[in-house]
């Protein structure tokens, strides 16, 4: 199936089902049929945008861009087509995109203003993929960069037997470019980086309305802070760190969700936050301990019901070995 036989974008997936379609990715080759649409699909949902474009470039080809897939509403009958707007948005922003791992700029598309996001793709060739972001998203552009920089990697995990193959190949077959990593998903000094773990946390984080979400591992029976979104670079030692960690201890002891203000561990970061609902989860593997725990802080108003919180923890099982493969 070729990029016009790609499936065209469906209506907004619940958190569940994106989370689950991101990690199915990582599980296949960016040479199987529709996958760029699928991945464009992915990036339209997640960056909330209003068209994405998948392109390869070949200079000194005419034309020097080639469609690999691409996805919109329901009302783009070829999301996959590059028009002229978004042709000449990847011939500005293909540069800088190509040195920083992103670039960005504004545009007027159809009598209206919109953001062009070139996000490089951390796979052979020279792949970009085009993000059309609304003008209403403006206050949230620094958000969606980082969550279209953070899934930049999924074309370059290989399935497993590309990587047995992979294996035995000879020394000199270079290896995929690393992603460019982004200052706002910040990890403890003292601990591995966690950007390749973020980016189904920060989708569900999004669809499920969350300012900040935490990713903790359990090592003899406490959680250690491996990264927390949306915040300047902080130590291991401080206040704020160990109030998280006593928020992620406390859901050890539950099966459930925990919130404040009932649990008295999440209170005290709430107040620090300045966010008044906090909810913490622990990840285990059907009755075994817990190997992890996640928590989101929200807004007022923005905190998920019981059932959100049961998909998401449903999705925390879905993840949990996916996570421990990337620690």
């Amino acid at each position: 199936m070729g990029a016009a036989d790609a499936p065209q974008a469906l209506g907004a997936p619940d958190a569940l089902s994106l989370v689950r379609a991101l990690q199915a990715l990582r599980r296949r080759s960016s040479v199987d049929p529709g996958f760029w649409s699928e991945y464009a699909a992915g990036l339209l949902h997640l960056c909330r945008a209003r068209r994405v474009w998948v392109a390869e470039q070949h200079p000194g080809l005419d034309p020097e861009w080639r469609s690999l897939g691409g996805a919109g509403d329901a009302a783009d009958p070829s999301p996959h087509l590059l028009d002229s707007a978004a042709y000449a948005s990847l011939q500005a922003l293909a540069a800088r995109a190509a040195d920083k791992g992103f670039a960005l700029m504004p545009v007027t598309v159809e009598g209206a203003g919109q953001f062009h996001l070139a996000v490089r793709q951390a796979c052979e060739g020279a792949v970009f993929a085009l993000i059309e972001i609304p003008q209403r998203e403006r206050a949230s552009l620094n958000e969606l960069i980082l969550r279209a920089q953070l899934v930049a990697d999924l074309p370059a995990v290989q399935p497993p037997e590309a990587a047995a193959a992979a294996a035995v190949a000879p020394p000199e077959t270079p290896a995929a470019a690393a992603p460019t990593a982004y200052p706002v998903s910040v990890v403890a000094p003292s601990l591995p980086a966690a950007s390749s773990a973020m980016p189904a946390l920060l989708a569900l984080a999004a669809l499920c309305g969350a300012a900040h979400v935490a990713l903790g591992w359990v090592e003899h029976d406490r959680v250690h802070l491996a990264a927390i979104s949306h915040l300047d670079r902080f130590e291991a030692d401080t206040d704020l760190v160990a109030r998280v960690e006593a928020a992620l201890d406390e859901s050890l002891a539950h099966d459930g969700p925990v919130r404040s203000p009932e649990a008295p561990a999440l209170a005290p970061l709430a107040e620090a936050l300045r966010l008044p609902d906090v909810c913490a989860m622990a990840a285990r593997r059907g009755e075994e301990p817990a190997e992890a725990a996640v928590l989101f802080a929200c807004a007022e108003g923005r905190a998920p019901g019981d059932a959100v919180l049961q998909d998401v923890q449903a999705m925390l099982s879905l993840l949990l070995p996916r996570l421990a493969e990337m620690r």
